[in-house]
C-alpha cells in the first residue's frame, strides 16, 4: 500500500476531530494565525468581484500574489507579513511596466561595469562579485526600514534565482491574464476549475514544466500560494504542513511523502470535513507548527504540550 492509500486509511480510522482540538489549543494560546490576506482573497472571488477590474488591474493581483509567494519561499512568513506594504512599494505597486523598466535599468548599469572589463576572466569576476548588485530588487529588498528606521531584510534564500525570472513570469502572466480570468465572453481557467472542483489540475497548470501557465521557480507550494494569494481555496502543502502529515499519520517513518501526497490528503481532509474551509485546514496545521506560532510540531516536536498526541502515529511509536 503507498503512503497516500495509507494515510487515508488511518484518517478514516481516527477521524478528524483532532484538527478542532488543534484549533481549540491554538485559540487558547493566542497562537492561530489569522490569515486575513488570504482569507479576503477568497472572499473577493467567490463574491466575484476579481470579474471587476480591468485587464491592469488583475493582471497587477496576479504579479503581487506571484511575488509574495517567492518572497514567502525560505525564509519565515513573520517577516513578510508586517512588510507587504513596503514590498509593493519596491516592486513599484506591482505595475508590470515599471517593474520591467527596474529589472533594464538594472541590465544596463550590469553591461556598462561589464564593458570596463578588459578580459574575460575580468568579467566572470565582475559578475561574480556583484551578483547581487545587479540582481534586479536585490538591493531594495536588503533596505526596507521598519517602524524604529532600522533596515530590514526581506530577501529570501532564492531570492537571486527568483528576480532572474521575474521578467520573463510577468510576460506569462500578461499574455495568460484573459484566459486565466473571466472576460466578457467567457469563464476563465481559474474560476471553471473552481466551478469543477479541479483545483489539483489548476495547481499542475503552474506548478508542472509542461503547465499550461507554467511559472519559473514555482513548484507545488508556491504555485499553491500564488493561487491562494489571487483567491483559490487551497492549501500550500510547505514543509511545516508537509512534516506534520508525515509525523501524525505515519510515524514520520521514511520513505516521507513529498507535497503532491501532501496536497491530495488536504483534499481528503476537506471532503470529509465538510463544514471547514480548506485554507482553514492549512492554516490550522500550518499554525500548530510554525514558528512564531504555535511552534508545538516543528523541527523538534514538543510532544509534552501536544493535544493530539494520543492520535499521532509519531508520539505512539516514541513510546
Amino acid at each position: 500500500m503507498d503512503n497516500l492509500s495509507k494515510s487515508k486509511e488511518r484518517l478514516d480510522k481516527i477521524g478528524y476531530g483532532w484538527l478542532d482540538d488543534m484549533r481549540k489549543h491554538l485559540e487558547s494560546e493566542s497562537k492561530l494565525f489569522p490569515n486575513e490576506n488570504i482569507r479576503n482573497a477568497v472572499e473577493r472571488r467567490k463574491k466575484v468581484e476579481f470579474a471587476k477590474l480591468n485587464p491592469t488591474e488583475l493582471l497587477q493581483k496576479h504579479i503581487e500574489g506571484m511575488i509574495l509567494s517567492m518572497l514567502s519561499s525560505g525564509t519565515d512568513w513573520s517577516k513578510i507579513e508586517g512588510h507587504q506594504d513596503k514590498i509593493k512599494e519596491v516592486f513599484r505597486g506591482y505595475n508590470a511596466d515599471e517593474i520591467r523598466s527596474v529589472i533594464r535599468e538594472t541590465e544596463e548599469d550590469k553591461k556598462k561595469e561589464l564593458a570596463k572589463a578588459a578580459t574575460k576572466d575580468e568579467a566572470e569576476k565582475i559578475i561574480l562579485d556583484k551578483k547581487h548588485k545587479y540582481t534586479p530588487f536585490y538591493e531594495a529588498l536588503g533596505a526596507v526600514k521598519d517602524e524604529n528606521g532600522n533596515k530590514y531584510n526581506l530577501r529570501g534564500q532564492y531570492i537571486v534565482s527568483q528576480m532572474k525570472c521575474l521578467e520573463n513570469n510577468i510576460d506569462i502572466l500578461e499574455k495568460n491574464i484573459s484566459s486565466l480570468e473571466d472576460t466578457d465572453n467567457s469563464i476563465g481557467y481559474i474560476n471553471k476549475c473552481i466551478a469543477e472542483d479541479n483545483l489539483l489540475e489548476l495547481v499542475k497548470s503552474v506548478a508542472d514544466e509542461s503547465g499550461k501557465y507554467k511559472l519559473e521557480q514555482l513548484a507545488i507550494p508556491l504555485a499553491c500560494e500564488y493561487l491562494r494569494n489571487v483567491g483559490v481555496n487551497l492549501a500550500k502543502p510547505d514543509r511545516h504542513v508537509i512534516r506534520f502529515l508525515n509525523r501524525f499519520l505515519l510515524g514520520y517513518k521514511p520513505p516521507h511523502f513529498g507535497d503532491m501526497v501532501s496536497l491530495k490528503l488536504m483534499f481528503y481532509i476537506r471532503d470529509n470535513q465538510k463544514n471547514i474551509e480548506m485554507i482553514d485546514i492549512d492554516n490550522i496545521i500550518w499554525s500548530f507548527c510554525a514558528k512564531g506560532y504555535g511552534e508545538v510540531c516543528g523541527s523538534n516536536p514538543k510532544c509534552e504540550v501536544c493535544p493530539v498526541k494520543d492520535r499521532c502515529e509519531y508520539y505512539n511509536l516514541s513510546k
